[in-house]
């Protein structure tokens, strides 16, 4: 192999080592700005069924079912009965909070809390037969 050969050979290998380099630190640059948005602090606004509001912060990673548990620990609304909706889409448990539309941007966050009674639910059962 030629001297000129091995140069260029050299120098292709630096290159593609050094793109792998930045493509590395740009995916480590992602995951950080992924982890600094989960502990991001965001006011919850709950709109209980009597209109009645209170307010708590949460991190932006937290999931429903936490959310559901600080309502059944302060006032105490069973979670198993809570449903929480926002933006009127019904919050499921095992999601975080930054898996709804607009809470990445947002400080506060407006969420209704409805009371799933027996009678809904006999009713929900009725209809999908």
């Amino acid at each position: 192999m030629s001297e000129a050969m091995r140069s260029s050979l050299g120098l292709s290998l630096a290159l593609a080592h050094e793109d792998h380099r930045e493509e590395a630190q740009e995916e480590e640059s992602k995951l950080d700005d992924i982890i600094a948005l989960q502990e991001e602090q965001i006011k919850v606004k709950f709109v209980l069924p009597d209109d009645s509001t209170i307010t708590q912060a949460f991190k932006k990673g937290q999931t429903v079912q936490v959310l559901k548990c600080y309502l059944e620990e302060e006032l105490e609304i069973q979670q198993s009965t809570a449903q929480l909706f926002l933006n009127d889409r019904l919050m499921l448990d095992p999601l975080s909070l930054t898996d709804f539309k607009g809470v990445e941007n947002a400080r506060t966050i407006e969420v209704h809390v409805r009371i799933e009674t027996t009678s809904s639910k006999r009713h929900d059962t009725a209809t999908r037969k």
